[in-house]
């Protein structure tokens, strides 16, 4: 899978000084255990960065950055799913634009998506970033 996104489009590498600090990858279809949607939407498959210098934005600017590719693509919707069970993981993807979706992932326990309109009208943090 990690060769996958290392080929694909969907590939970003965040770095400081010329050093990996974070990553994300997109994708155009949801994974398999996700319902999809009717209109057209971006998938936020992955999104990690260096702990050891959390607060300094790399995080928000790689979300930033998948806003900014899917409405590239005419997406109609941005898309991630993390953990129910980490409110403050939940609240992370709340502030930076994404609003609650349903909890639901019975292979796994509880799971929660996450959605981001890149077309809402009241703009979020991230929605004002990227104009």
């Amino acid at each position: 899978m990690v060769r996958e996104w290392e080929t694909g489009e969907g590939l970003r590498v965040a770095e400081i000084d010329g050093e990996g600090v974070g990553a994300s990858v997109i994708v155009s279809t949801c994974p398999d255990y996700v319902p999809p949607t009717a209109g057209r939407e971006t998938y936020l498959l992955f999104l990690v960065s260096d702990r050891t210098r959390a607060g300094l934005g790399i995080g928000s600017a790689l979300v930033r950055r998948a806003v900014a590719d899917a409405r590239g693509a005419g997406s109609e919707l941005l898309r991630v799913d993390c953990w129910a069970a980490a409110p403050e993981l939940v609240a992370w993807y709340e502030r930076q634009g994404f609003g609650c979706g349903r909890l639901s992932w019975p292979q796994c326990g509880r799971l929660i998506w996450l959605h981001f309109r890149p077309n809402w009208r009241r703009p979020s943090m991230a929605h004002r970033a990227l104009r």
